[in-house]
């Protein structure tokens, strides 16, 4: 990174906590084998819809929908046992909201990766998810 990129991570460290004191929540970082790990995200969620052709007709349909989860987090809060981690393929992240818990899977999607640079200084990952889950977290 150049020097001008350095100088600008307090500025987008500051601006991400900025925003996680307005929309952030708690969630549960879990890998197999691990003890969870709680870290503080932002949760952009995207909906894709497929499309295909009728056979019969040749017009264009609506598949399905699929619904994906971005958790946003700064990248040095992904640490466990004093080292700092990427995210994998299976780990998943646990939500709480209200009476519900969902559980999302890392994944991947038509090529994409499990994570990548939210911004160009590292500071904050985005881990790709999807949704595998729910049940009362009573």
């Amino acid at each position: 990174m150049t020097e001008q990129g350095n100088d600008l991570i307090p500025i987008v460290r500051a601006a991400f906590e900025g925003l996680l004191s307005i929309g952030n929540e708690t969630a549960i970082y879990s890998r197999s084998g691990w003890d969870n790990i709680e870290i503080q995200v932002i949760t952009p969620k995207k909906t894709f819809t497929e499309r295909g052709i009728e056979p019969t007709s040749g017009a264009f349909i609506t598949l399905g929908k699929t619904q994906v989860w971005d958790f946003l987090c700064f990248a040095d809060a992904l640490v466990y046992r004093d080292e700092k981690f990427k995210p994998k393929k299976f780990d998943h992240v646990l939500r709480t909201l209200g009476n519900e818990q969902f559980t999302y899977e890392v994944t991947t999607r038509a090529g994409t990766k499990q994570w990548w640079w939210a911004e160009f200084t590292n500071q904050i990952i985005r881990v790709h998810t999807k949704m595998i889950g729910f049940q009362d977290a009573d």
